[in-house]
Parts: C-alpha cells; sequence; structure tokens
C-alpha cells in the first residue's frame, strides 16, 4: 500500500477528523483516487485514508473562503484533495522512509 506524507501538525488534523482537505498545487493521481493509503508523518503511519476527490483550480479568494476545511494552508495551494479516514492506527507505527520521498511512498514497509 501506497502512502501520502503530510507534515505536521497538519497530518494530525486529518487523522484526528479536524482537517478535511489537504491542499496541494496539483491533482491527486488518478491511480490514488478511492484507494485506501498510509497518512505518513515524521516517520511513522498514523492510520488509513482515502482521497475520495478533489476540488480545484481554486482562485486566491476561494482558498482563503475554505479556511476552515483545510486548516488555513497558504492560498499558493490551488488543489484541495478531499480525505476521508479509513481507520486510525491506536499508536503511530514506525514504517521505512526511502531517501527522497517527500509527497508519495510506494509500498510502504510498516516496521511492527
Amino acid at each position: 500500500m501506497d502512502g501520502l506524507i503530510v507534515k505536521q501538525p497538519f497530518a494530525g488534523y486529518i487523522i484526528e477528523g479536524r482537517k478535511k482537505w489537504e491542499m496541494r498545487l496539483r491533482p491527486p493521481p488518478a491511480d490514488k483516487l478511492n484507494r485506501e493509503i498510509y497518512l505518513l508523518s515524521g516517520g511513522y503511519a498514523l492510520g488509513k485514508v482515502k482521497i475520495v476527490s478533489y476540488v480545484g483550480p481554486l482562485s486566491r479568494a476561494a482558498v482563503l473562503r475554505t479556511k476552515r476545511l483545510h486548516g488555513g494552508a497558504s492560498s499558493r495551494y490551488r488543489y484541495g484533495w478531499v480525505v476521508k479516514v479509513v481507520w486510525r492506527f491506536r499508536k503511530p507505527v514506525k514504517y521505512r522512509h526511502p531517501w527522497g520521498a517527500q509527497v508519495w511512498v510506494r509500498g510502504v514497509k510498516l516496521l511492527r
């Protein structure tokens, strides 16, 4: 299973259900839509999520108007990835982070 890397505190907000959109510069890859993926942050998998859809490109004004959905991301981001939490791990699980990965990790290896 693949994983999406999101920095803290935003990954925590997503897994808690407080953040519904993850703002990015591009639309999500088509092969990642409606598939379970790990939510990764700081060397840990926090749970499983799905990118169920996306909105965009959004104007700067629209990004500011939708702040409650994405937690106030910079207005330079144009696409809101609609994220649904599938499963929240009781405790974050370490994973093997490949060198150079910044957005996606293919074939996440959890270290249990």
